[in-house]
C-alpha cells in the first residue's frame, strides 16, 4: 500500500512540476533522485550473497550426489525450454504491440542523448552471438570472485552448485559448520532485504516523480503500456507455458496447482 501510494504521489508531483513549469520543484526532485538510485543499488548489493547462500544450502541439503545429477539434468532441460518459451512470448508481444513506438520524437531524442553510451555498449554486446560451446564454457567460471564482481550470475550459480555438492559429501563434523555459516548468510541477507524494502515507497516516489518531471506524461503512458505488455507476457508464460508443464510433466491439474499457490500466497497454507 505504501509503495502504491508513493507511486501515485510521485506521478502527481512530477506532473505538477512538468505541466506547471515549476523549475524549483523539478530541481528538488532531481536533487532527491539519488535516493531512488540508492534503493536500486542496495537491492543489487544483496543479490550475490543471497543467491550464493541459498543455492549452496540447497545443493548441500540434497546429500546424494546422484540425486543432484538427476535433478540437475532435469533443471537444465526445464531451464532451456522455459527460457526459449519466455523469449518467444516476449518477442511476439513486443513486435505485435511495440510499446516503445508511442514515445514522442522529442522525448526519444532526449533519452537517446542521455543513455547513448550505455545503449551503444549493449548493442555491441548483442551483435556478438556466441556459439553453443562458448556459452557452455562460459558457465564454468575461471574466477568465481570475478564473476561475482561482474554480476555474472550464471557462472556464479554453477560454482555455488558445485561447492554445495562438495559440502554435501563432507563428513558430518565438517559439514555442519559450513551449513550453519551459509544458513546465517542467507538469513542475514533476507533481513537486509526487509530493511531495504522500508525505503521502497520513498524510492518509488522519487524515481517516478523524476521521470514525469523531466519527460512529461507522454513517457509515463509509454511506460504504462510497456508494463502492461510485460504483465501480459508473464501471464501468458504462467498460465500457458507453465500450465502445460504442470499438466503433462507433473501430471497435475493446472487449476488445482494454481489454486494451491494462490492459497499459500494469500493465507499462508495450501487447501
Amino acid at each position: 500500500n505504501k509503495i502504491l501510494l508513493g507511486l501515485v504521489a510521485g506521478i502527481a508531483v512530477g506532473a505538477l512540476a512538468s505541466l506547471a513549469g515549476l523549475e524549483w520543484l523539478k530541481a528538488s526532485i532531481v536533487f532527491l533522485q539519488p535516493v531512488g538510485t540508492a534503493f536500486i543499488r542496495l537491492i543489487m548489493m544483496i543479490v550475490i550473497p543471497l543467491v550464493m547462500a541459498s543455492i549452496i544450502l540447497g545443493a548441500a541439503s540434497l546429500g546424494d550426489l546422484t540425486r543432484l545429477g538427476r535433478i540437475g539434468g532435469k533443471t537444465v532441460v526445464y531451464y532451456l525450454f522455459t527460457t526459449a518459451a519466455a523469449v518467444t512470448i516476449g518477442l511476439l508481444f513486443s513486435n505485435l504491440i511495440q510499446p516503445g513506438s508511442r514515445i514522442n520524437l522529442a522525448t526519444r531524442d532526449q533519452l537517446a542523448t542521455q543513455f547513448s553510451r550505455e545503449a551503444a555498449s549493449r548493442v555491441q554486446l548483442a551483435k556478438k552471438v556466441p556459439s553453443v560451446g562458448d556459452v557452455l564454457l562460459h558457465i564454468i567460471p575461471r574466477n568465481p570472485v570475478r564473476a561475482a564482481a561482474d554480476f555474472d550470475l550464471l557462472p556464479l550459480i554453477f560454482f555455488s552448485l558445485v561447492f554445495g555438492a562438495a559440502i554435501s559429501v563432507l563428513k558430518e563434523e565438517k559439514k555442519k559448520p559450513l551449513i550453519r555459516f551459509f544458513d546465517g548468510i542467507n538469513d542475514a541477507s533476507m533481513l537486509i532485504i526487509r530493511w531495504i524494502m522500508k525505503l521502497a515507497p520513498y524510492a518509488v516516489f522519487v524515481l517516478i516523480a523524476a521521470v514525469v518531471a523531466r519527460f512529461g506524461m507522454g513517457l509515463l503512458k509509454s511506460l504504462m503500456i510497456y508494463s502492461l505488455v510485460v504483465l501480459l507476457g508473464l501471464a501468458t508464460h504462467m498460465f500457458v507455458t507453465l500450465a502445460l508443464l504442470v499438466r503433462f510433466a507433473a501430471r497435475l491439474n493446472p487449476v488445482t496447482f494454481f489454486k494451491r499457490i494462490f492459497a499459500v500466497q494469500l493465507f499462508g497454507f495450501s487447501t
